[in-house]
């Protein structure tokens, strides 16, 4: 989700045409100009000690020189010569450094009577489940185990149970140059870093929890009072330089610019975020919209992850900022967390009002309660997916956000639109297993159809099929069917069906059916001929035609099944039958799953030429009709080939004298038999 971001403050001029001198800088300003402190942002680390050895050369106040994620140089500056240092080389951009506070609201107390001052952080109850059914627990399945939460706000007491083991539970921190310590002396950090990642109001209850203090400390009214853009941009220049020893880790600011935009603290988030911290914001409380031209940082900072705030009835709360520069709504009402005092009233409380304790609690709304939900669950997913980038991170909350389960009581702004209806949702699952699918075979593919599983919690993104030999593969993205191809036919597969969301993939489904791809038949084999002869038959059929590819082969079987040829070519002899003999065949052909028959080739009648007499003696004679004899009833004629024989009518007449003699006798067809010829050598004795 990005936001809608038009900055207000004009490109920053890079180099300068022209060298200005020190005259000018130093130019007399008039008697009505007010200095004020301007931090000064620079191209890098060079050009920002070259700015600050410049202003201080022309006899400026400069209050800081600060090198890391972004490099700046505070100075106490007029406008106009504000101005005319932003023409100076290696100025990026020159503003004023504006107040920045907590984004709190305390003017709400929670309703008399109800249970939620003294039940738990009610907020948890609400985002482990898409709807709004209480059941007084916290559900989780994962803790932030591993991932470090920076706090940047006003320090934590590290000593609070809610952070026990503070030596493994809390890191050494940062705080701002004159603050003395992290420690907590306002309440608002403690609180947030309670709902963040406390043991009992925690939602990442295992996660590290690293203080951040940049505002000054000793009671409520101060920190409302603020600190500089200055001192958070060094805290989190101190983040990005910190963040080098821990690679997984996400920030909450639950703070807000006075005066909406400011291009340095903009430039310090989006480059902590460039180092891999992933960063939630706090929207704000003014109870107006953000976006467009009515710029907040860093509410609207590209890349972050910016929060509002819901009631327990999941009603906008009232004070909420809404518009485009919203990303999500999590609980912000009324919420109990960690406080480092007693405080004189829970509702209204004030650290300067109550002796230290770490146990005591405290009751604050406010976009400053919402963003530290948010930051939890980060913390939860980083746990699951530690190589995330941010923008992997912010698209995962988005997705694992439940829609349109807030009632919005701010309309449509002329600005834009409404903030995105969104609701933090933390207890979203990898999806079931499928149930195991059903395979259909078809030409060179299967198609695999399955049930939808349980989608954790979150839209399913898609499902890889894959064969358990791991060869073959599809994929969908919300179809319960997918055609694998390319398969080869006549080989046995079966498949696995995966199913993944935004939190990750599913245990694979059980097997498939077995199932073995075919090509289909156009044509089976027919028998052209059959062919009787002496004792045998020659078949011919025609070619079987499959969809695709060619039959592998043939068998000819006999009527009671027993196989009596194999052979790719469409033509056989079938031998040693019987003469007069009836017959009957089929042929199938292989090469789909099973074979194709063909139609039967009619009865035939086996029969044919039959020597009856192999001698004869010399000067004799003999009948034909035992010399040779067929069971045709097509025209015989004997020819003689060779020898002394003679046909004589019906009668063969030996030669005078020993030896041979070859004659043939030839049937003129008649159906059922065809043409048929003999030669007989006949031997005179």
């Amino acid at each position: 989700m990005t936001k809608s971001v038009v900055r207000r403050a004009a490109s920053c001029v890079a180099l300068c045409a022209v060298v200005l001198t020190s005259t000018l800088l130093t130019a007399q300003v008039a008697a009505t100009e007010v200095r004020e402190s301007y931090i000064v942002l620079a191209q890098d680390n060079s050009s920002a000690l070259a700015v600050s050895r410049a202003m201080s050369a022309s006899g400026l106040s400069v209050e800081s020189t600060q090198l890391g994620a972004v490099d700046f140089v505070v100075v106490m500056l007029t406008a106009s010569q504000a101005a005319m240092w932003s023409q100076f080389a290696g100025v990026r951009h020159i503003e004023v450094n504006q107040k920045v506070v907590p984004a709190v609201d305390q003017t709400i107390p929670a309703p008399s009577g109800s249970d939620w001052s003294t039940a738990g952080n009610w907020g948890l109850d609400r985002i482990d489940q898409a709807s709004s059914t209480y059941d007084s627990r916290y559900s989780y399945t994962t803790t932030g185990a591993g991932v470090d939460i920076y706090i940047i706000d006003t320090g934590i007491r590290r000593s609070h149970s809610e952070f026990a083991p503070a030596s493994t539970r809390v890191a050494a921190g940062y705080f701002t140059p004159g603050l003395g310590s992290t420690d907590d002396g306002c309440g608002h950090g403690t609180h947030v870093a309670g709902i963040a990642a406390g043991a009992t109001y925690g939602v990442a209850k295992a996660a590290r929890i690293i203080p951040v203090r940049v505002f000054p400390g000793g009671t409520q009214l101060i920190c409302q009072g603020g600190t500089n853009v200055s001192s958070v941009i060094a805290g989190v220049n101190w983040v990005a330089n910190d963040h080098a020893n821990s690679k997984t880790a996400v920030a909450n600011m639950s703070l807000g610019a006075t005066r909406g935009y400011s291009a340095s603290l903009d430039a310090a988030v989006i480059a902590l975020q460039a180092d891999g911290v992933s960063v939630v914001v706090a929207a704000g409380n003014e109870e107006t919209y953000v976006g467009g031209t009515n710029y907040a940082t860093p509410a609207c900072t590209e890349g972050t992850i910016s929060v509002g705030a819901t009631r327990r009835d999941d009603q906008e709360a009232e004070f909420s900022n809404y518009g485009d520069c919203v990303n999500v709504m999590a609980p912000g009402y009324a919420i109990k967390s960690a406080w480092p005092t007693v405080p004189a009233d829970p509702n209204y409380p004030d650290a300067g009002t109550g002796v230290v304790s770490d146990s005591s609690w405290a009751l604050l709304s406010g976009t400053s309660m919402a963003a530290p939900f948010v930051a939890g669950a980060v913390a939860r997913l980083l746990e699951i997916f530690p190589t995330a980038s941010p923008s992997e991170v912010a698209s995962k909350i988005f997705a694992t956000a439940t829609p349109g389960v807030i009632t919005m009581v701010h309309g449509v702004a002329s600005e834009g639109t409404q903030s995105s209806n969104l609701f933090r949702y933390t207890s979203a699952t990898t999806p079931s297993a499928p149930g195991a699918p059903s395979a259909v075979g078809g030409d060179g593919s299967v198609t695999v159809s399955w049930g939808a599983p349980e989608n954790g919690g979150t839209a399913i993104t898609g499902y890889a099929v894959t064969s358990t030999d791991g060869r073959a593969t599809c994929a969908t993205t919300k179809e319960l069917s997918c055609t694998i191809v390319g398969l080869q036919n006549l080989s046995s597969y079966t498949f696995n069906v995966v199913a993944t969301n935004v939190m990750g993939a599913s245990a694979a489904s059980p097997a498939s059916n077995a199932v073995t791809p075919s090509a289909t038949w156009v044509t089976v084999p027919e028998f052209v001929s059959a062919v009787p002869g002496n004792k045998v038959v020659v078949l011919t059929w025609s070619v079987g035609v499959l969809s695709s590819g060619s039959p592998t082969g043939y068998v000819v079987k006999t009527s009671d099944g027993v196989e009596v040829c194999r052979t790719t070519a469409v033509t056989c002899t079938v031998g040693g039958l019987a003469n007069g003999s009836v017959p009957t065949f089929s042929v199938e052909a292989l090469g789909a799953t099973a074979v194709a028959a063909s139609q039967a080739v009619p009865k035939v009648v086996v029969g044919g030429l039959v020597q009856k007499v192999k001698k004869i003696k010399a000067k004799s004679r003999a009948l034909l009709t035992k010399v040779a004899s067929t069971m045709s009833k097509g025209k015989t004629t004997w020819t003689r080939s060779s020898g002394s024989c003679a046909v004589s009518g019906k009668y063969l007449v030996a030669a005078s004298r020993k030896g041979s003699c070859v004659f043939r006798v030839s049937v003129a067809k008649k159906a059922p038999f065809t043409a048929q010829k003999l030669t007989v050598r006949l031997q005179i004795s």
